[in-house]
Parts: structure tokens; C-alpha cells; sequence
């Protein structure tokens, strides 16, 4: 990247940045401290499954790492306000939960739909604590899960090692990570935050949209891929070769690479049976084939 789109870029995240700090800080000083809200409460478990509390040390305000067996479960569906959730597997179908404000997080089984919510930190709790609200789903190493699908306003989502029909990721605030993980569909939506992807396959299709922050992806993407950002850089290596991709790719401020040739702005081709569109305005492109 030049540099007067250098300094554009790093004047426009400047504003964005304060506007957001500003807005939370609003946000904090307006609204209530927080939402208290039972955790292992869910009716719909199963009677034998042991229910977990979390237990916060009123004279330390922490608390220890919690630990609780589920059934096992095909679809995830997590939403929360503030907190960090990670995929991965541990050998079974668990959760456990962590950090001081733990107890504000809630779990249920819906038939075979894990539920996970949870109002876990106000904005002004988010900033001045130093161990936040944590939930890790485990499940076991050959599981193929149906659908996950997991929101949360603030906090860092990392998925590991499993396979999924759909996967559906979105961070207000946020980085995501990936780490060979396989899907069918997947739809990743970042408005602050960094995308990375380490062996990530789609074999149908790929959505992509980050508003402020790096993309970073390596994998096998078959199907249709569609990566937008609004500001950041993108690094985009696919293990399939050019020839099979139909190509669409537009830089608006920044550079445009193809296996690391300079290719001044925009790229249409026709190709095979993939195709790969993007669309960055205000960043580089790099991208790698085979």
C-alpha cells in the first residue's frame, strides 16, 4: 500500500476507533451495570446430567474454571453480549465455563440444539476487568456437527478442528479464528476485528464481510467465495489453481496481487467451475492459487 492510502487508511481507523470508544463509553455510563442471569439452569437437560454452578469468591471477585458433561448435540447456537467462546475438540460433549463474570453466562439443550447465553460484562465492566466471561464447547474428535452459529457483541470466537454443515460467525467487536475447521457454508461478518483461517475448506460456499480489520485465510475453497472489506488488508491462499476459479477481484485504495504479480486495480476472468469475488475498499489484495 502507498503512502497516502497508508495514511488515509490510518487517519480513517484513528476516527472509527475513538467513534466506537465513544459510543461503549456511552453505553456504560447510560446503562445498567449488568443483566444477572442463571447459569446451568436449563430445564430441558437431561435429569442426570450434573449441573455446574459457578462459584465467585466474594473477597477475591474471581472465579475458578467450571466444568460440566452434556448430551450430545448436533446444532450450537450461541449468542452473547459480552464474552469469548471457543469450538474445539475435548473428547466429549462438554462446556466450561471461566472468568469472573462466568455465573452471568446460561446453557440449555433443546433437543439436539446447545444453547449458550448470556449478558456476561457491561462496556464499562469490558474494559476495566481483566478476566472476562469464557465459555469453551467441547466435543468429541469425530463429531460432524449440522450447524453452528455463534454471535457475540464483545469477544474473541475460536473454533478448532471439526466439521460443520453451516457455520455462521458475527463479532461486533472482536477477532475470529479458525483452525481446520471444514464446512459446506460458511457466512463470517466482523464489523472491528481480525479474520484469521489456517486449513479452512468450504465446499460450497465462502461469505466473508470485515468493516475494519485484516483478513487472513489459507485453505481449500471450493464453490463460491465472496470476501468484502471496507478497511484492512486481505492475504487469500487457496489450494485450488487458478484455472478453476472465475475470477471477479476489485481493490479500490490499495494493491492488487495475484501469486505475486501487480495487478493494477481490477481482474475478471472466466475460469472453472469456483468462483472467487473481491471487493476491498480501502486496503491490499494479496492472493496465492495452488
Amino acid at each position: 500500500m502507498n503512502l497516502p492510502a497508508k495514511v488515509c487508511l490510518g487517519a480513517g481507523a484513528f476516527l472509527a476507533m475513538s467513534g466506537g470508544l465513544l459510543a461503549l463509553t456511552g453505553f456504560a455510563l447510560g446503562a445498567q451495570t449488568h443483566l444477572n442471569m442463571p447459569f446451568g439452569g436449563g430445564s430441558a437437560v437431561a435429569a442426570e446430567t450434573p449441573m455446574v454452578h459457578v462459584e465467585v469468591a466474594a473477597d477475591e471477585g474471581t472465579a475458578t474454571e467450571s466444568w460440566v458433561q452434556v448430551p450430545a448435540f448436533s446444532r450450537i447456537e450461541v449468542e452473547l453480549d459480552m464474552g469469548n467462546v471457543s469450538v474445539m475438540p475435548t473428547g466429549e460433549y462438554d462446556l466450561s465455563f471461566s472468568g469472573e463474570h462466568a455465573a452471568l453466562l446460561d446453557y440449555e439443550l433443546d433437543g439436539d440444539t446447545l444453547r449458550i447465553t448470556g449478558t456476561a460484562l457491561s462496556a464499562m465492566e469490558f474494559f476495566t476487568s481483566g478476566d472476562e466471561a469464557a465459555v469453551t464447547i467441547g466435543i468429541p474428535e469425530d463429531a460432524s456437527l449440522d450447524a453452528v452459529d455463534i454471535h457475540t457483541a464483545m469477544g474473541q470466537v475460536e473454533l478448532t478442528d471439526f466439521t460443520a454443515n453451516s457455520l455462521t460467525v458475527s463479532t461486533d467487536l472482536g477477532n475470529v479464528s479458525l483452525d481446520s475447521v471444514m464446512a459446506s457454508d460458511a457466512d463470517i461478518t466482523l464489523s472491528m476485528g481480525d479474520l484469521t483461517g489456517y486449513s479452512l475448506t468450504t465446499t460450497d460456499f465462502l461469505t466473508v464481510k470485515n468493516d475494519m480489520g485484516d483478513v487472513y485465510l489459507d485453505g481449500d475453497f471450493q464453490g463460491n467465495t465472496d470476501i468484502t472489506l471496507s478497511m484492512g488488508d486481505l492475504d487469500l491462499t487457496t489450494w485450488q489453481s487458478m484455472d478453476t476459479y472465475s475470477l471477479d477481484l476489485d481493490v479500490t485504495m490499495g494493491d492488487l496481487y495475484l501469486d505475486g504479480s501487480t495487478q493494477y486495480g481490477s481482474v475478471r476472468r472466466e475460469g472453472g467451475p469456483n468462483q472467487l469475488k473481491i471487493a476491498n475498499s480501502m486496503g491490499s489484495a494479496d492472493v496465492y492459487f495452488g
